[in-house]
């Protein structure tokens, strides 16, 4: 009898807590933190409290089933386990939107890298020191070169700050 009341006590808080959890009202990092201890902690209870059958005698398994079915301890496990599936998936969610806001970044970045990469390739390497030697006559390319990159930089510069206002995520 003690044990039942204890699974249906433990069952009723873990419903409470996984209700407090999906209502939301949390940031999002502290929220996984908590869903992720809550699963945790359900699992230990599926593990060490709630029990299938606790004696090999057939009369003490039929009192167990009995009051089990009184105090609706199955249906209310069954219950308390989707809670808990879609408060996991929950958690899912959050963090793929966290690792999706963190891979537009570096997408972004990386073309921003692949862009400055082409046009050094397009001018060459060695641009600015045959420019020198023979400053008469690539003065136009050397022109060019010393202005396109720095204002290819600034440009840069100015894309990401003003798009670092969409990137945010809200935590």
């Amino acid at each position: 009898a003690c044990l039942c009341l204890a699974q249906r006590a433990s069952i009723l808080g873990y419903s409470n807590e996984a209700s407090k959890k999906a209502g939301g009202g949390m940031q999002d990092k502290k929220l996984l933190k908590d869903i992720r201890k809550l699963y945790q902690s359900y699992i230990k209870f599926t593990n060490r409290i709630y029990f299938r059958e606790v004696t090999a005698q057939d009369q003490g398994i039929e009192i167990y089933t009995k009051m089990h079915q009184i105090m609706n301890i199955c249906n209310e496990a069954e219950m308390l386990k989707t809670e808990i599936e879609e408060l996991q998936a929950l958690a899912v969610l959050l963090s793929n939107e966290k690792s999706n806001s963190i891979l537009n970044r570096v997408t972004f970045i990386g073309a921003g890298i692949a862009v400055t990469s082409l046009i050094y390739g397009f001018f060459g390497m060695n641009i600015l020191n045959e420019s020198l030697e023979n400053l008469g006559k690539n003065y136009i390319l050397l022109f060019t070169v010393l202005s396109v990159l720095p204002i290819l930089l600034v440009g840069i510069t100015l894309l990401i700050i003003w798009l670092k206002g969409k990137w945010d995520v809200k935590e």
